[in-house]
């Protein structure tokens, strides 16, 4: 199943302009420069691919200015393109036009499509978001630093609600990890890392019942820890001082935005939407 994952044209080449391994020099700042001027008209919200995920997949579209918010945090905290990291985290999931229905967060009063299908099939709808958003962004021409982040936003990340599933009666036990594995590549910038980051902290701040300012801390740093952990951040340039700054802007940010939800002890309001809901138990959130 692995095989079929993977993106028809292979990983995108490394970019050297977005290589921050070594000292900041006038070529890299030229660079940068020139990322600002390419990146720029692609700023607007009315851009036609946002407005279509607004329309199509406005669950997704929530999610991914609510990413941006924690992304363009944890960029200015390093150092990095916080223009790249917020334009990258508006478009990250554009994949999901696909197939909007078959993700959590635009679920409707039925429920999610997934819940018949089998697993294997869960599993790779989920994951072929990665290549679709690449071939959406492909099509509409979208610069090459938010192709690589579109690319590089889950790295090879495990689907652990899915993995956790195999064990139960019925599904298929012939499964091996790497089948629940995001095709990857893992990151390779600074933004692409941050973007990773912040997507996985708002997707599990959504599942906090009382998400007060020590448990939204220890949500950040227990995940930055597992992503770390796991690999996803060994190609990306970020130092141990970086990510602990990144941590900690990431921690604030999520802070705020959940400070001014309604005071109303029984709703739960996601950040960026307005929108109240019941308050939700503590469990990870299924894509």
């Amino acid at each position: 199943m692995s095989s079929t994952l993977r993106h028809r044209r292979g990983p995108l080449p490394a970019n050297p302009e977005h290589d921050t391994s070594g000292p900041i020099s006038q070529s890299t700042r030229r660079a940068a420069a020139r990322t600002a001027t390419d990146l720029s008209p692609f700023s607007l919200l009315s851009h036609p691919l946002l407005r279509r995920l607004n329309v199509e997949a406005p669950g997704t579209y929530h999610h991914s200015l609510t990413v941006a918010i924690l992304a363009e945090a944890a960029a200015e905290s390093i150092g990095a393109n916080l223009l790249l990291a917020r334009i990258g985290a508006y478009f990250h999931d554009i994949g999901k036009l696909r197939r909007p229905e078959y993700f959590a967060e635009n679920k409707g009063p039925h429920g999610s499509r997934r819940a018949d299908l089998p697993l294997a099939e869960s599993i790779r709808i989920i994951t072929a978001h990665v290549k679709d958003g690449c071939e959406i962004a492909r099509r509409a021409d979208l610069p090459r630093p938010l192709l690589e982040i579109i690319e590089q936003h889950h790295g090879t990340a495990l689907l652990e609600l899915f993995y956790e599933r195999k064990k139960r009666p019925g599904n298929d036990r012939l499964l091996a990890e790497q089948d629940f594995r995001y095709p990857g590549p893992r990151p390779r910038t600074r933004e692409a890392a941050v973007v990773l980051l912040a997507d996985t902290v708002e997707a599990a701040s959504r599942t906090l019942s009382e998400p007060s300012a020590p448990r939204l801390r220890a949500l950040v740093r227990r995940l930055l820890r597992k992503r770390q952990l796991d690999g996803q951040l060994a190609e990306s340039h970020l130092t141990p001082s970086q990510l602990t700054n990144a941590q900690n802007a990431m921690a604030r940010a999520l802070i705020a935005l959940f400070h001014d939800r309604a005071t109303d002890p029984g709703t739960k309001t996601r950040p960026g939407t307005g929108n109240t809901a019941p308050a939700a138990a503590t469990q990870p959130e299924d894509p």
